[in-house]
C-alpha cells in the first residue's frame, strides 16, 4: 500500500513521519502496524542512548564529544565494520559533469583517525570490527601481496 504525500507545511506542534522500507513478496509491511513509528522511534532512541552511554569521556565538552562520536559511528558499517570516507558519495562537481566526488570507499588513513577517536572514548568494538573487515580484504588480494 503506497501512502500519498501531501504538499503542505508543518506548523508548530505538528509532526510527520516517513518510512523507508523493503517490503518482501508475500510478507506484510512492518510499517502496517499502527504502532510501528512510535515503537521504531523508541527502539532507535534506546539503541543510540545505550551506545553513547558507553563513552568514557567525562570532560567539559561531553555533549559535543558524544555528538561527534555519534557522527563517526554513523560512518561505520554495522554489517561489515568498514568506515565510509564520506556520507556524500557520488555528488557531482557540477551537475551533468563527469567529475564526481565518489567517497564510497574506506580511506585507511582517515579510518585510522576515526578509530583512534572512538577507541579513546572506549568504543573498542568498532576497532575490532574494522580490523576483521581489513583482514578479509587482505585475504582477497593476490598471493604475492601480504597484509601484516
Amino acid at each position: 500500500m503506497a501512502r500519498r504525500l501531501l504538499n503542505s507545511n508543518l506548523r508548530a506542534e505538528q509532526t510527520a513521519f516517513f518510512v523507508l522500507e523493503e517490503v518482501k513478496s508475500n510478507e506484510e509491511s512492518p510499517s502496517s502496524n499502527p504502532d510501528y513509528v512510535s515503537e521504531a522511534f523508541k527502539e532507535t532512541m534506546n539503541y543510540w542512548l545505550g551506545w553513547v552511554a558507553h563513552s568514557k569521556y567525562r570532560g567539559r565538552w561531553r555533549e559535543m564529544v558524544n555528538r561527534s562520536a555519534l557522527t563517526l559511528k554513523l560512518l561505520t558499517s554495522q554489517a561489515h565494520g568498514s568506515i565510509v570516507a564520506a556520507p556524500t558519495f557520488a555528488l557531482p562537481e557540477l551537475i551533468g559533469s563527469q567529475r564526481n566526488w565518489d567517497y564510497r570507499y574506506t580511506w585507511i588513513r582517515d579510518a585510522s583517525f576515526t578509530l583512534y577517536a572512538l577507541m579513546r572514548l572506549g568504543y573498542t568494538g568498532e576497532a575490532q570490527a574494522f580490523m576483521r573487515w581489513m583482514e578479509l580484504r587482505c585475504r582477497e588480494l593476490k598471493s604475492d601481496i601480504r597484509c601484516k
